[in-house]
């Protein structure tokens, strides 16, 4: 896989005003250069050091050096730029796996970092068996483990080299978070979406460890990739148990009916067996081909159906199901709208508890170009400490909480289904308070 084909896979996924905006926060020493040879973003240590000059004739002066120059990841091409005052600016150009959108960065000298030294742990991390990359003081990375290098589906570490990390973050709006990783001294695992060359993006949590002393020295990350989707075939069969038990029960009831003497319900049966059947061949075409354009889905129309489906358990269990009143239309497909209501309402359904009186609500809310699709329940709640692990598809069966035990594959799917939509699915509750969970959706256009 060639440097290109990352540059394509990141230019395709975050716009210019994103990945500048990360860059700007990340690598407050360099300045990223947009290919008309603007300054694309300007870091702020970068910004003080130029001060009085024009960032823009700055980064065009540095695209000529570039153009008269060869310069590798390995080997950046320092240039005699001038700062506001006309003095040398100690800096070097480099050109790497950035982006299609812009053609190179310019990076203010080292401080007292030692090149040697982050070439012979370039050399040292190389050898690693896990996961690992190092960053220099600026955080841009200077070699990568081999099983990072597959991890991120790349040929080899050079292809990687010279890369801002702002540049491999796959999730808008984790730059916050990647920057608290990259400034701290010592770190937590971090989680974040890493961008793969081939198109992919891949949770992993990352462990930073400096390499010196000083706040702003070489560190090395250690990642460890989730991947804990659940398996495609396991989700499929999941997600298709509701609908299939629709189409059966349907059916008994025609023939009871028909048998009966009695027709007047087989015309709306049939109606909610040929719709289950539909939603059948809906959730296999989604699992086997990807979405082609653009399709919208109805929250209304997906509801509706999962009440007709579960409407002998609701009044059995006297169990509301609240709808929003003229929902937005949202950019999915129906089926995978299906998928994700049918387990979010699946999941309060089996934890409702003693509830009186036991309710269901959906709700929307919109802001920008995304929707935040809420589901509460006044069941049984999740213990703060479980908010993450009853999304994992492996998780145990061991802890003491009654939804976690008995979640199955549900809220995995749910999760991963966001990620698809380039969302967000996460939980809020409290033991015996209920629980609403989120997800963020694309507005349809």
């Amino acid at each position: 896989m060639s440097v290109v084909k990352l540059q394509q896979s990141i230019s395709e996924s975050q716009s210019r005003g994103d990945i500048s905006a990360s860059f700007r926060l990340l690598h407050p020493r360099a300045l990223l250069v947009a290919r008309d040879g603007s300054a694309a973003a300007i870091g702020r240590e970068f910004a003080a050091a130029i001060a009085g000059s024009d960032p823009d004739a700055l980064a065009a002066a540095a695209l000529r050096e570039l153009a008269c120059a060869r310069c590798t990841p390995e080997a950046p091409a320092p240039r005699a730029l001038r700062d506001g005052r006309g003095q040398p600016l100690r800096a070097s150009i480099m050109s790497g796996a950035l982006t299609l959108d812009f053609a190179a960065a310019v990076r203010l000298a080292p401080r007292a970092e030692a090149a040697m030294e982050n070439t012979l742990a370039a050399d040292l991390i190389q050898h690693f068996d896990s996961a690992a990359m190092l960053l220099d003081g600026d955080g841009f990375v200077v070699g990568a483990s081999p099983a990072l290098i597959r991890g991120l589906a790349l040929a080899c570490t050079s292809e990687l080299q010279g890369a801002p990390f702002a540049a491999l973050l796959g999730c808008l709006g984790e730059a916050d978070a990647a920057e608290k990783l990259l400034s701290g001294c010592r770190s937590e695992r971090t989680a974040l979406w890493l961008r793969c060359a081939d198109g992919r993006q891949r949770r992993a949590l990352l462990r930073a460890q400096p390499l010196g002393r000083e706040g702003h020295s070489a560190r090395a990350l250690f990642c460890e990739f989730e991947d804990r989707a659940p398996a495609a075939l396991d989700a499929l069969a999941h997600d298709l148990r509701s609908p299939l038990s629709a189409v059966l029960g349907f059916a008994r009831l025609a023939r009871e009916d028909l048998a009966s003497g009695t027709t007047t319900r087989a015309a709306h049966l049939i109606a909610r067996i040929e719709q289950s059947a539909s939603t059948l061949d809906g959730i296999l075409r989604s699992a086997l081909t990807p979405m082609h354009g653009f399709e919208n889905a109805d929250i209304s129309q997906v509801l509706e159906q999962i009440r007709a489906e579960r409407k002998q358990e609701f009044e059995r269990r006297g169990i509301r199901l609240l709808a929003p009143d003229d929902p937005p239309m949202l950019a999915c497909r129906r089926a995978e709208l299906y998928r994700l209501l049918s387990n979010l309402v699946g999941n309060a359904v089996d934890h409702m508890g003693d509830a009186v009186p036991p309710e269901i609500c959906v709700s929307v809310a919109c802001s920008g170009e995304m929707a935040t699709l809420r589901v509460r329940d006044n069941g049984v709640g999740i213990a703060p400490e479980l908010h993450e692990r009853i999304f994992e598809a492996d998780h145990s069966g061991c802890v003491h909480d009654e939804r976690a035990r008995h979640r199955g594959l549900g809220l995995a799917i749910v999760r991963q289904l966001a990620a698809s939509w380039r969302g967000h699915a996460w939980v809020e509750s409290a033991r015996g308070d209920g629980a609403t969970f989120l997800v963020t959706i694309p507005l349809a256009r």
